[in-house]
């Protein structure tokens, strides 16, 4: 039981495992967790992912950051830049990164986090390390 929102459980998972750079057009798995429900009744999971980065190069580029929970997307952001000055950042769109996934029963869930270059020839550095490591927060709340 208990009210709609109500909070059963929080997951905190600091992801440290070096930092990671994208190589040509291959996705880049840059976090897995393995995540059980507490909860047997209908929930949702309020899953979010925070990581620094940034983007060499210039010119134009796309990237895309996913949130994926057992291989099916529920979370796409893309960052894209034009060619020329002004045109935008280098970084602060891909992450942070959330989503809601609405769950039934206490399966086990793998919840994996990933990028992507969606267009042009540069590279993307997901810092994991340092003073602001990587987390994934994970809350579980009655739908």
């Amino acid at each position: 039981g208990g009210a709609s929102g109500q909070l059963v459980n929080t997951y905190v998972a600091i992801v440290t495992s070096g930092d990671l750079t994208t190589s040509g057009s291959t996705p880049l798995t840059v976090a897995t967790i393995n995540y059980t429900p507490v909860s047997s009744v209908n929930v949702n999971l309020f899953i979010e992912f925070h990581a620094d980065y940034s983007v060499a190069g210039s010119n134009a580029d796309a990237f895309q950051s996913f949130i994926k929970v057992d291989g099916t997307t529920i979370a796409l952001r893309t960052q894209s830049w034009g060619t020329g000055s002004g045109q935008s950042n280098r970084s602060g769109v891909l992450f942070p990164i959330a989503a809601v996934h609405n769950q039934t029963g206490t399966s086990p869930l793998a919840i994996t986090i990933v990028v992507a270059k969606y267009s042009g020839d540069d590279t993307t550095t997901i810092y994991k390390n340092g003073s602001d490591p990587a987390a994934v927060r994970i809350s579980e709340y009655i739908a």
